[in-house]
């Protein structure tokens, strides 16, 4: 034995088989791997264990040597299930020894013939009636849920209930009142069931008692759920919308399911009369009238984006009394944007090319202009001398307005500036 230094790690072991599966033999070939380390030291052995409830429970199968590396294990004795799992520990012979584990990365199924022996368990809590309390003379439904993966894992095949305070004999198996799948068929191993009846029961303590049957035929224990019967009085049904949920929206145009539950004290959901309709912008539109049994109905919504739309729902009995419901939803519209008017082009356009236009002419008549001016050097010709007696002749040509006192020239019959008219003054010759 070595007396290897901690500095070793522990020894790995892979379970290579089963990994999934459902297996129908009598035995399951189990495969695994297993490495020890640190110098001299080995794989000790091995413990073997297997659980039927995914891991919560384990049970030994065998123990091996740590030269082992398969093992045919016998499943005859063992119930049908899906949710087995096997677990491979081991030890090396190192100082101290240490240990490691694995187990199957998946469950399997045990699925052999004549492997299931026991019948179906009800889920705790799940026996119940309602209305609670039930009138004596008035419906009632009884719900339970009834679980095979962990007596065999067979389909749930049928269910049984009895209405006494006593707990049924096991020979009276098959012979209470039968319940139904709430899904419609009895085909997996764990079953929603109810029944609904006339409860014919006098006022007073009493109990019921559900259990089911699997597929093989075996009968599960019983579940009790006790409760008083009273003396009720009619109730207006009571009703529940399913879909669409509050304040849901719906694209325009499309198709709507509006679905519900219904159910009644006196009647049968099939007996119930329904109205349906919905209400949008003011305007109702019926989509049932006095239906018998419906729990659904559908409706086109128009191309229409609307906030509020209403939903109502009324569930008569036949004593007058209703049940009422209502549910707002929208409708919305997604439309593509509309396409870009030519003028929108033609007016960008121009924004951009005016502007260019203005400056390009702008520059052609600046350069126009230059080229018309003279050099600031060019040559001015002196202007010739006023001749002699200019000024005095000019002087002698003006006369002063009397009323504006402004020199005009002495031709004018009137002021050029003030308009007064000079008196006594003729036309001046031609």
């Amino acid at each position: 034995m070595s007396t290897a230094a901690l500095d070793r790690d522990h020894p790995d072991v892979n379970v290579t088989a089963p990994n999934g599966g459902v297996f129908s033999g009598p035995s399951i070939q189990l495969l695994w791997t297993a490495t020890a380390y640190g110098a001299g030291v080995a794989i000790s052995n091995f413990t073997l264990s297997f659980s039927e409830d995914g891991g919560v429970t384990w049970n030994p199968i065998v123990g091996l040597p740590g030269s082992a590396r398969s093992y045919m294990w016998d499943v005859n004795a063992l119930p049908n299930g899906p949710r087995y799992l096997v677990r491979i520990a081991t030890q090396d012979d190192g100082t101290p020894s240490l240990g490691g584990s694995d187990v199957t990365d998946g469950t399997f199924s045990l699925a052999r013939p004549g492997g299931d022996t026991e019948g179906p368990t009800l889920w705790a809590g799940s026996v119940r009636v309602s209305p609670r309390p039930p009138g004596t003379g008035y419906l009632a439904t009884f719900r339970a849920t009834a679980d095979d993966r962990t007596r065999g894992g067979s389909a749930v095949a049928a269910a049984e209930l009895f209405l006494q305070i006593a707990p049924p004999n096991p020979v009276d198996s098959g012979m209470g009142l039968p319940m139904g799948a709430t899904d419609g068929s009895f085909d997996g191993s764990v079953e929603n069931m109810s029944w609904l009846g006339r409860l014919t029961l006098p006022e007073g303590n009493t109990c019921v008692w559900v259990h089911a049957r699997d597929g093989p035929g075996n009968w599960g224990p019983f579940m009790a759920s006790c409760f008083v019967v009273i003396n009720a009085t009619n109730q207006p049904p009571t009703v529940s919308i399913v879909s669409p949920a509050q304040d849901q929206a719906f694209p325009a145009s499309s198709t709507i399911t509006f679905t519900w539950t219904m159910s009644d004290d006196l009647l049968y959901p099939a007996q119930l009369l329904v109205w349906a309709n919905v209400t949008m912008n003011n305007a109702t539109t019926p989509l049932l009238v006095a239906s018998s049994g419906a729990t659904s109905a559908v409706w086109t919504a128009p191309d229409l984006a609307v906030d509020r739309v209403v939903f109502h729902l009324d569930v008569v009995d036949s004593s007058g009394l209703r049940g009422s419901a209502e549910r707002t939803f929208s409708l919305t519209r997604e439309s593509p944007p509309p396409p870009r008017s030519p003028l929108v082009f033609i007016v960008a356009a121009l924004i951009v090319v005016v502007p260019i236009a203005f400056l390009l002419i702008g520059f052609l008549l600046d350069r126009r202009r230059k080229a018309k001016q003279p050099p600031r050097t060019m040559y001015v010709q002196s202007l010739p001398p006023p001749p002699i007696g200019a000024a005095s002749a000019f002087a002698a040509a003006t006369k002063v307005c009397p009323q504006c006192h402004t020199t005009v020239n002495a031709a004018d019959v009137t002021c050029f500036f003030c308009g007064h008219r000079f008196p006594g003054e003729a036309r001046p010759p031609m």
